[in-house]
């Protein structure tokens, strides 16, 4: 039986690297589920390369938005066609830390980028998202001015720009792939049963 791709999104400051994904693999593996645990931008040695320059301050000055897209759509192909993929074929599931939707809020509108972001897919899509969702003051309260990351801003128009980015991708693609929203506003200990009832569904 082939693996299922679960990926974890949501805006800055959620809790997607440190309370979501951690749990995520933590749950398979106390019930002897194969699980492998990666990150988009942040897994085989050319994303995590590419995401050094993408947030140094020095790329920051000169950095094309659509040049970052075309990029980072080319890491997760590599991601998926040497990692992921292989895992699922041999019945392992994954879980990704952040996938195609997030790059999708931050690219122009624009239908030829559009279509970058499915080739980048390489016919591997999610069978379930979980979106870790914050408020803009909740998000605020956490960056507390902490980030040097350029993508990352206190501006919040840029916060509900994102927002809605999100959920516009979402409709686009529900036929194809389940989205849980989690209330990542909440105290760790709910997060983790909102995450426990989840995942339950889904392997029951």
């Amino acid at each position: 039986m082939k693996g299922k791709l679960i990926t974890v999104d949501g805006m800055d400051r959620a809790g997607k690297s440190t309370i979501a994904t951690p749990y995520i693999a933590e749950w398979f593996k106390e019930r002897g589920i194969p699980i492998l645990q990666v990150a988009d931008l942040n897994y085989t040695k050319y994303g995590k390369e590419l995401r050094e320059t993408f947030l140094s301050k020095e790329h920051a000055k000169t950095a094309d938005i659509t040049s970052l897209i075309m990029l980072s759509c080319s890491a997760r192909r590599e991601l998926i066609q040497s990692c992921i993929r292989p895992a699922l074929d041999q019945g392992i599931n994954v879980v990704c830390d952040r996938f195609t939707s997030t790059t999708y809020t931050f690219a122009p509108k624009a239908q030829q980028l559009k279509m970058l972001l499915d080739l980048s897919e390489d016919g591997t899509s999610p069978d379930h998202t979980i979106f870790m969702s914050i408020n803009y003051p909740t998000y605020v309260k956490r960056l507390n001015g902490e980030s040097d990351d350029q993508f990352e801003s206190a501006e919040q128009d840029k916060f509900e720009y994102r927002l809605a980015r999100y959920m516009e991708y979402f409709e686009m693609h529900a036929k194809r792939t389940q989205v849980s929203v989690v209330d990542a506003t909440k105290p760790i200990d709910f997060v983790k049963r909102e995450l426990d009832q989840i995942l339950s569904h889904l392997f029951k």
